[in-house]
């Protein structure tokens, strides 16, 4: 016999209605559940093994976005600004839960689109956004202790941050294989930075910072002490380690002297001298400035063609979102922020 698809007898106008109907259940639902089980929303598995179902916050297309998600986006966040989230995280919790759902969108679209991260990829951004959350701590110990208080293991952190690292994958892989980038695009940015003598590249920096006590014999010790550094360094020593003895910079030494990211320009005429000198990772001989001694590791370096990716990818993102958000099913529970 001929296969036949059933033929429905609703009419374009029921077929909305029900789907109208589906969505109002869907969220009558989840305030139902909300309301009921608010008292459980940062609990998990009990003693008798039975689930308490914490908060929701909202619902995109089938899933749904849970207080956790969004203390965790917060969380990531700060990590990512080089501040140690505290207990209490008392933030304007609208604008993250807005991006969390522009976030869940976006990681749905690729995931049916078929968009994988490699896992060790993945493995490799975890371990490096681990290592950069422990250089906001003065040491080891600090560190574990942090992780274990917050999130219960090390281990537990590790998977929470392979987690975000993945869904990170998900959303830059799908937006940036919708981006191109030609040689007259490239020419015509750099020709337009130029024209408004705006910087072309960025870098990261590290320092190790010496002051010079002022005086002749003090001086000559701090600059042997200096060159000292430098050869432990060279012979495997730990840099941020090194900084966060050795330096005398008080707003840097407690997260292994990182200064953070800095336009080209930004810095004395000799420290940018040093600096062009650099591969990432390098770390300088010393550096003599009129403030004292400058020991400096490139920690990255980010060229014109890396900016016009990063703007085209702003742009390319804000266009899928908006897209993504006509045909989507989005209810939001602003109540139990």
């Amino acid at each position: 016999m001929p296969c036949t698809k059933p033929i429905s007898n609703k009419t374009n106008s029921e077929k909305k209605y029900s789907g109208h109907a589906i969505s109002l259940l869907w969220f009558l639902f989840l305030s139902l559940v909300t309301v009921s089980l608010q008292a459980g929303e940062n609990t998990s598995p009990t003693t008798s093994g039975a689930l308490v179902v914490e908060s929701v916050l909202g619902v995109v297309n089938q899933n749904l976005v849970t207080k956790t998600d969004l203390k965790d986006k917060i969380t990531r966040k700060l990590y990512i600004m080089g501040v140690v989230p505290k207990n209490s995280l008392s933030f304007p919790k609208h604008g993250f839960l807005r991006e969390l759902i522009n976030e869940e969108l976006l990681v749905q679209k690729a995931r049916e689109e078929k968009f994988q991260a490699p896992p060790d990829v993945i493995d490799n951004n975890t371990d490096r956004f681990i290592e950069e959350v422990k250089r906001l701590f003065p040491n080891e110990k600090s560190y574990i202790d942090h992780a274990e208080s917050r999130f219960g293991s090390l281990f537990d952190f590790k998977q929470k941050v392979r987690k975000w690292e993945q869904r990170d994958l998900l959303i830059r892989s799908f937006i940036g294989s919708r981006i191109n980038i030609s040689k007259e695009e490239l020419r015509e940015f750099i020709k337009e930075r130029t024209e408004k003598n705006i910087p072309l590249v960025r870098y990261r920096l590290s320092q190790i910072f010496l002051k010079y006590p002022g005086d002749e014999q003090g001086n000559k010790k701090k600059e042997e002490l200096a060159y000292n550094i430098v050869l432990k360094i060279q012979k495997g020593a730990d840099f941020t380690e090194m900084a966060s003895e050795f330096s005398e910079d008080e707003a840097t030494r407690n997260r292994g002297g990182d200064l953070g990211f800095a336009e080209q320009g930004r810095f004395s005429e000799t420290i940018e001298n040093a600096v062009k000198k650099l591969d990432i990772g390098d770390v300088s001989m010393p550096v003599f400035t009129e403030k004292g001694i400058h020991i400096l590791r490139l920690e990255n370096k980010i060229m014109p063609r890396d900016l016009l990716y990063q703007k085209k990818y702003n742009e390319k993102r804000n266009a899928l979102i908006l897209e993504l958000r006509e045909n989507a099913h989005v209810k939001i529970l602003e109540q139990n922020l």
